[in-house]
């Protein structure tokens, strides 16, 4: 039987996703247009909008109606506000959605983390002030958040490429076999490792230089840059004296001076010299080599900061 153009032994169903009206063929005749409007409303809606939706409770369930063009986050982007539009909403929810297909990109301007899940399944978790992309297949939620850098690449092309905390990470593990001066600043170096810490402390300021249009940070070390390998601070020397390893000085001599170097030494301790210039500076080799050589080293009167290393006993003071 027909009734006003439609076979009522027909019946119409909604999709799985947008739940728009899925006509059997032969059916509303008279209303197809209208039907047919409501699903392209359905569709533009779902591609283009952007909507607010309130959090006000820390459990909310949403509900759909089947053909319907307002259901709510039924949208392309969702931005989650507490009841007063803004982010003073910090207690988090959980929103339970309807078991349809879909994906969103979500936007948590909330105050506190917001879930989503279906009834049943995995959820996903958005934390407070971030944007994420998430999707379900009716009863799983999952983060389809891009990761531009893809999780593991190591070079970076473009000054606009991203890099996650994970290839950051990795490629300052690749660089542990560097030695003094880099220094390696890792993201959960949470005690010294920050870069305003490890990097700008005692004797080092820092500039930016202007190139071409790009800029980049001008790092200025002196001698303070001497804590970052474990020397003792000696006292300040304004004439001859010896040196004890593993100590730095600064040295103000008032006439031509000779700093003698200890009489032992084992490969690999340091004595670090600042010397103002203006009178000549002998090394005293002690009975040990410097560059070498047995005999005395003149460093000459010039401003100069120096490092010398035992090397052993073939090539001494270098």
């Amino acid at each position: 039987m027909v009734l006003h153009g439609r076979d009522t032994r027909l019946t119409d169903t909604p999709t799985t996703g947008l739940r728009i009206r899925d006509m059997e063929a032969g059916t509303n005749l008279s209303v197809w247009g209208d039907y047919t409007d409501v699903n392209f409303n359905i569709v533009d809606r779902k591609l283009t909008t952007l909507e607010n939706f309130i959090v006000s409770s820390t459990t909310q369930t949403v509900s759909y109606t089947d053909y319907s063009s307002s259901n709510p986050m039924m949208v392309a982007n969702v931005k989650l506000t507490g009841p007063s539009g803004d982010g003073t909403f910090t207690s988090g929810s959980t929103i339970t959605m309807p078991s349809i297909r879909g994906s969103w990109d979500i936007f948590n301007m909330t105050g506190g983390t917001v879930t989503f899940q279906t009834a049943t399944g995995t959820a996903v978790a958005i934390p407070a002030s971030r944007r994420m992309r998430i999707a379900s297949d009716g009863t799983d939620f999952y983060d389809r958040t891009p990761s531009y850098s893809s999780g593991y690449v190591s070079t970076l092309v473009n000054n606009g490429d991203v890099v996650v905390k994970y290839t950051l990470e990795a490629a300052i593990a690749a660089a542990s076999g560097l030695t003094a001066p880099f220094i390696l600043v890792s993201a959960s170096d949470t005690t010294a490792g920050y870069l305003g810490t490890k990097v700008a402390g005692s004797g080092v300021t820092i500039s930016t230089q202007n190139s071409g249009g790009n800029e980049s940070l001008l790092f200025t070390v002196t001698p303070a840059v001497t804590e970052t390998l474990g020397l003792t601070a000696g006292s300040a020397q304004t004439a001859g004296f010896t040196a004890a390893i593993n100590t730095k000085y600064v040295c103000n001599f008032t006439a031509s001076a000779t700093i003698t170097l200890p009489a032992s030494a084992t490969a690999g301790d340091i004595i670090a010299l600042s010397i103002g210039g203006g009178n000549t500076v002998t090394l005293g080799a002690n009975g040990l080599k410097v560059n070498a050589s047995t005999s005395n080293f003149v460093l000459g009167s010039d401003y100069q900061t120096i490092f010398i290393t035992y090397t052993g006993a073939t090539n001494g003071w270098v």
